[in-house]
């Protein structure tokens, strides 16, 4: 390996340090292809998949809710007041949470149209 002289006393030729000597050095090419994308289908597409994501959540969240309630009605009376009080925050949250993404997400198709 030679030795380097300091940068301070002559500049540094990075031609004379890679052996080229004016050459360009013998690199793969590679071709990099562009495919344009429509930002109006992108942006369909995902308002599709998060309404089917959403909705699809909502609707296991509910099935889910059921099987409790019908595995958890014979152990004590009176739980009833309870299933009903857990079907309402939940299932309200979820509906509202659900209906305002829903909402602003296709609410806004109209602005981009």
């Amino acid at each position: 390996m030679r030795d380097l002289e300091p940068l301070n006393d002559r500049p540094l030729d990075l031609d004379e340090l890679t052996g080229t000597q004016g050459r360009t050095p013998n690199l793969p090419s590679i071709k990099i292809e562009s495919t344009p994308i429509d930002i109006a289908t992108q942006r369909e597409k995902t308002r599709t998949w998060l309404a089917i994501y959403l909705l699809g959540l909502l609707t296991v969240s509910l099935i889910g809710i059921g099987i409790y309630i019908t595995v958890d009605r014979g152990r004590e009376t009176g739980e009833s007041e309870r299933h009903r009080e857990i079907l309402t925050i939940v299932w309200t949250s979820q509906v509202t949470l659900v209906s305002a993404a829903l909402g602003f997400y296709f609410g806004s198709e109209s602005r981009f149209s």
